[in-house]
């Protein structure tokens, strides 16, 4: 299993997020109780969040974070890098 870092930037208006926040906290604890999420947050000043998902394969992180809400309904755009921890 590897760790991929997901960058989620919003796209249109903080506001537009409010109807799918509930789904995109649910989809995000569902992940970590499948053992697919390491940790996530937002960033303070609004424009978007980070989290580190495990996976696989980079096909199975790419869908994971498809997955997402929020970029399911073109909110949010993402960038997704395989990661190797150091310390």
């Amino acid at each position: 299993m590897s760790e991929y870092i997901v960058t989620s930037n919003l796209i249109g208006s903080y506001e537009s997020l409010a109807p799918y926040r509930e789904d995109h906290l649910n989809y995000l604890t569902r992940l970590k109780n499948s053992g697919n999420l390491q940790m996530g947050g937002r960033f303070t000043d609004g424009k978007g969040g980070l989290y580190i998902i495990i996976a696989s394969s980079d096909e199975e992180a790419e869908a994971l974070a498809k997955g997402d809400p929020y970029h399911v309904n073109n909110l949010r755009e993402f960038t997704i890098r395989q990661w190797e921890r150091k310390i």
